[in-house]
């Protein structure tokens, strides 16, 4: 078999209004870059996030020397310009989007490229964000009742608050769901965090993501004053998670997208993680659901002990949070997303990612786009 050429390139540059709140910021706009690379008749496609003019220009630069290449050979030909810290979203996108493609050139689905699917039916884990007390109760409460059984909580970062925020969202959903929290880095100090975490004690959490920007020093206290597992979520990416490991400051890790810089670069990780020991789980979210299913596939693979975070902005569109969050249109270019019922996502076996971008869906999101032959 004969070498494929990448015979064409495709940017857009996708944005969506929405309205999600953290510790550290209200979230009204999202940006993606979305590739279309082609080679031959075969068409893959690969999502990673925009957050800067930067990452667009730099986008279109690797495309034009992307197409100088003679031979496709997967994350070989990806410029070592994308190894720096700020352009993991860009080499992320584009790491997805050879996958598809080299997935859909030899007939086989992603998950084979990555080492081979290991669980088909994976257990979602929505999000419940920052709002009163009772919103998140009530949301916590809708995601239930569809049938999901592992939920991830938001914090502010004011212990009174979000105490009065997790004692609702436990009183609604009752003492079987797996509860998560995550800051966001939203406290202050590591006295602070083990001083709220403690008074949580009671709630049965399983985990707490991310509670403060900390030093893997801090980190390490944290955790031997803590009942909950510490995860690891803004710092676990490479070589980063070098230090995490070393510093015994972490029980679990996060692969979050636009992190990790692909899905090889979240299989290595993984993989010097698993050596010391330490478990990962996958978080969340691409905005427009090619990305999001590239974590979902990866969830197949790694992070076998935990959810998959991941389950796309689709379910808060319209599923069972229909009507309590804003978006401008439509979270998905996807003619149709992995089934996912009764808190479960299934993994497909098509080749590729799987999935099938519907052109009628992307021309609605897109801002900006270019073409590169």
């Amino acid at each position: 078999m004969e070498a494929p050429v990448i015979d064409e390139i495709r940017l857009y540059k996708c944005g969506l209004g929405m309205d999600f709140t953290y510790s550290t910021r209200h979230m009204t706009y999202g940006s993606s870059i979305i590739w279309e690379i082609k080679s031959g008749g075969y068409v893959g496609f690969g999502e990673g996030a925009c957050w800067s003019a930067e990452h667009w220009n730099v986008a279109q630069g690797v495309a034009q020397i992307l197409l100088k290449k003679q031979s496709l050979q997967g994350e070989a030909i990806i410029p070592a310009t994308l190894d720096r810290w700020e352009l993991r979203p860009v080499r992320e996108g584009l790491d997805i989007g050879l996958h598809d493609l080299i997935g859909k050139i030899l007939g086989v689905p992603v998950h084979v490229l990555l080492g081979g699917k290991r669980r088909t039916e994976i257990p979602g884990m929505p999000v419940v964000h920052v709002a009163a007390a009772e919103v998140m109760a009530r949301r916590a409460e809708k995601w239930v009742s569809a049938g999901y059984r592992y939920v991830k909580v938001k914090f502010r970062g004011e212990p009174t608050l979000d105490l009065e925020a997790i004692r609702a969202v436990r009183d609604s959903v009752g003492e079987e769901v797996d509860l998560q929290v995550d800051a966001n880095s939203g406290y202050k100090s590591v006295q602070e965090v083990v001083s709220f975490i403690n008074q949580m004690n009671d709630l049965h959490i399983s985990i707490v993501e991310d509670p403060m920007h900390g030093s893997p020093e801090e980190y390490r206290k944290i955790r031997e004053q803590i009942d909950p597992m510490l995860m690891i979520d803004g710092d676990a990416y490479w070589p980063s998670v070098f230090k995490i490991i070393s510093s015994g400051s972490a029980d679990i890790i996060n692969h979050h997208p636009n992190n990790q810089g692909g899905l090889i670069s979240a299989l290595r990780i993984d993989a010097v993680a698993q050596s010391a020991g330490i478990p990962s789980a996958v978080g969340s979210c691409g905005l427009f659901g090619i990305q999001n299913t590239a974590f979902q596939i990866l969830s197949s693979v790694i992070g076998l002990t935990r959810p998959c975070e991941d389950i796309g902005l689709l379910p808060y569109w319209n599923g069972p949070t229909e009507g309590e969050y804003d978006f401008s249109q439509e979270p998905s270019v996807l003619v149709q997303p992995f089934r996912q019922e009764k808190g479960t996502i299934w993994i497909s076996d098509a080749p590729g990612l799987g999935i099938e971008v519907d052109r009628n869906k992307l021309s609605e999101v897109v801002e900006e786009e270019k073409v590169f032959r």
